[in-house]
C-alpha cells in the first residue's frame, strides 16, 4: 500500500503546528481544571467532614456538658462545710469523701432550716467539682455515664436521711448552749423534720435542759404550737407565743428563764423565715442564698 504524501505550505504547516500546540494546552487545562477540581472537592469533603465531625462533637460534648452541667451547692454553717446535689427525686449530701441519699422532702425541709438560721452561707448553682465527682465514683456511681444510668444506681443507693440529721445535729454543738438549744427546739417544731429525728432531738436536748430548765417535751409542744400560729399568720402571734413562754418560764431559774427568753424570739423569726420559702427544691435554693449573713442563730 502506497503511503499518501502531503505537502504542506510553510502558511499551512504553521497553522498546524499553532492548531497541535492549541490542543496540547486545551488538554494540559483540561488535566489542571480535573486536578484542580478534584483537589477543591477533597478540599470541600474535608469542610464537610469536618463540619460533620463537629456536629457529632457537638452532640457528644453537649452530653458531656449536661452531665458536667449538674449543679451543686455549697454551704458552710459554723464550723463544718458540705454540699448537696439535685439529681431527679433525690438529694445526695455530699459530706467528706462520702454521698448519702436524702429523700426530697427531707432533704428540702433541712435546706429551708439551714438557711432559715442565717448562719449558714450557700452558695447554689456551682459547677460541679471534681471532688465531688470523685465522691459519686467512690459510691461506684459515674456520673458521665448518663441521666439514666445514674438515676438507676441513686434508686439502689440507701437512704441516709437519719444519718445526714445525726451529723447535723452532732455538728451544731459546735455553735454553743444557746444556739444549740435554739436549733434543737425549732427543729422540734417541724414536723417534717420531728417526725424522723425527734428521738435524737430529746437525747441531745438533755445536754442544754440544764442551762434551759424545760425539759424536751415542753420544749418541743411549745415549738410545734408556735410553728401552727405561724402557719395560722395570727397576727398576735407574739403575744400568744409570750404568754406560754412567761408560763414556762415561771417555774424556771433566772439564767435559764434568759434563756428561754431569747429562743421565744428566735422561733418566731425562724418559723416566718422557714414558711416563706416555695416547696420547689430549686426555688428553695434560689431564695435560700438572701439569708445569708442575716444571721438569728
Amino acid at each position: 500500500m502506497k503511503r499518501r504524501v502531503i505537502q504542506l505550505k510553510e502558511s499551512e504547516l504553521k497553522q498546524l503546528i499553532s492548531r497541535i500546540i492549541e490542543e496540547q494546552t486545551a488538554s494540559a487545562s483540561f488535566t489542571q481544571g480535573q486536578q484542580a477540581g478534584q483537589v477543591a472537592g477533597q478540599q470541600a469533603r474535608q469542610v464537610v467532614n469536618k463540619a460533620a465531625s463537629q456536629a457529632v462533637g457537638a452532640v457528644k460534648q453537649g452530653a458531656t456538658t449536661a452531665i458536667k452541667g449538674i449543679t451543686e451547692t455549697v454551704v458552710t454553717f459554723g464550723k463544718i462545710s458540705f454540699k448537696f446535689v439535685i439529681y431527679g427525686a433525690a438529694v445526695v449530701f455530699v459530706i467528706g469523701e462520702a454521698i448519702f441519699k436524702v429523700g426530697a422532702a427531707i432533704g428540702n425541709a433541712i435546706i429551708k432550716f439551714i438557711a432559715s438560721t442565717g448562719r449558714a452561707v450557700i452558695k447554689s448553682g456551682q459547677a460541679i467539682a471534681q471532688d465531688t465527682m470523685n465522691a459519686f465514683r467512690k459510691a461506684g456511681i459515674a456520673l458521665e455515664k448518663g441521666a439514666q444510668w445514674v438515676g438507676q444506681q441513686l434508686s439502689a443507693l440507701k437512704d441516709s436521711t437519719f444519718a445526714v440529721g445525726k451529723w447535723l445535729i452532732d455538728s451544731a454543738r459546735a455553735l454553743g448552749t444557746t444556739a444549740y438549744a435554739k436549733f434543737l427546739v425549732a427543729m422540734g417544731g417541724i414536723k417534717e423534720l420531728s417526725a424522723t429525728f425527734g428521738n435524737y432531738l430529746k437525747n441531745s436536748w438533755a445536754s442544754v435542759q440544764k442551762s434551759v430548765g424545760v425539759a424536751w417535751e415542753n420544749a418541743s409542744n411549745w415549738a410545734s404550737g408556735m410553728m401552727n400560729q405561724a402557719k395560722q399568720g395570727l397576727s398576735n402571734m407574739g403575744t400568744a407565743i409570750g404568754n406560754k413562754a412567761n408560763q414556762i418560764a415561771q417555774g424556771v431559774s433566772g439564767y435559764a428563764g434568759k434563756a428561754l427568753g431569747a429562743i421565744q424570739g428566735f422561733l418566731q423569726e425562724m418559723y416566718e423565715r422557714y414558711l416563706s420559702f416555695s416547696d420547689n427544691t430549686k426555688s428553695i435554693l434560689n431564695e435560700a442564698v438572701h439569708y445569708n449573713g442575716k444571721v438569728i442563730l
